[in-house]
């Protein structure tokens, strides 16, 4: 008889092509540490992001993505840096006027659950030093800006895995795939934020014209809200983990990218449980 492993689909907004790697990078770690088979899927829609706090920002990806949808938001904190920590990339440049102070790098992983959205916060202690950079990562990444406490070189430099397993973001993704250390934030949605809106991002580094920050943006369509079952506040088949689960033959998997081989693990094999349906209607800007 063959080995049977547990599958879990997950879906992840980003258009990010680096984050969009280490996701794959560090799902496959998570699998192995789990005895589970992430097979990750990817959608890329570019919504407006509010000027507000980690959260808030956090929160509203997750309202806009729609159920189910897993999102992420960056953002850094350094000793005497006059911006918000959420304005970091556009100010990545100024980070060489910053070099040996002490830093917070933070990943805000949200997941809309409902009427409120689910976000798992990881953070790292640092020291802001200067950048290195690898084919991976380039002086954009905060990755070559950031060194762990602890350590002697920025994240860019310890290698793809040393450096993702010390990363803010793998602190908030095994929060989430164990479903525990998550924090409840209400629901925003477009017309009901009333503060400033984040400028929208151009190639050349400039804002797009009338969107600088503190403009209204128009309202977007949003999808009907409802109840998710279960009534615990947590995704997933009913054990505080998320995503669609099946049981698949070891080493095989329907579709996706698959990351993470293990032994199976809890009960229903043989069968598809699916808690939560994605209702979104996505729509471009």
């Amino acid at each position: 008889m063959s080995d049977v492993v547990k599958v879990k689909t997950l879906t992840f907004n980003t258009g990010n092509s680096r984050k969009w790697n280490q996701l794959n990078r560090m799902f496959k770690v998570l699998g192995r540490q789990r005895g589970v088979i992430f097979v990750l899927k990817q959608k890329s829609k570019d919504y407006a992001e509010i000027d507000g706090t980690p959260l808030q920002v956090a929160a509203h990806k997750a309202t806009v993505a729609g159920m189910s949808v897993i999102v992420e938001d960056t953002s850094l904190e350094v000793e005497g840096l006059p911006f918000k920590p959420t304005h970091i990339k556009w100010h990545m440049h100024e980070l060489g006027a910053y070099l040996g102070r002490k830093a917070v790098f933070r990943s805000c992983v949200a997941v809309r659950f409902g009427f409120q959205a689910m976000v798992y916060v990881g953070e790292v202690k640092g020291t802001i030093v200067k950048p290195v950079e690898t084919w991976s990562w380039k002086k954009k990444s905060l990755e070559c800006w950031f060194r762990p406490q602890g350590t002697v070189c920025p994240l860019s430099a310890m290698g793809l895995e040393a450096g993702d397993k010390r990363s803010a973001r793998f602190a908030a993704y095994s929060k989430m795939v164990t479903g525990v250390g998550y924090v409840l934030v209400p629901t925003i949605k477009m017309e009901a934020w009333k503060g400033a809106w984040q400028p929208t991002e151009r190639a050349t580094g400039e804002q797009e014209a009338g969107t600088e920050i503190g403009a209204r943006r128009p309202s977007f369509p949003e999808e009907e809200d409802g109840e998710l079952g279960g009534g615990d506040g947590e995704l997933g088949d009913g054990d505080g983990e998320l995503g669609n689960e099946e049981a698949s033959p070891s080493g095989t998997s329907s579709s996706g990218t698959a990351v993470g081989v293990g032994t199976a693990i809890g009960s229903g094999a043989g069968t598809v449980q699916q808690a939560v349906q994605d209702r979104s209607r996505d729509t471009d800007r």
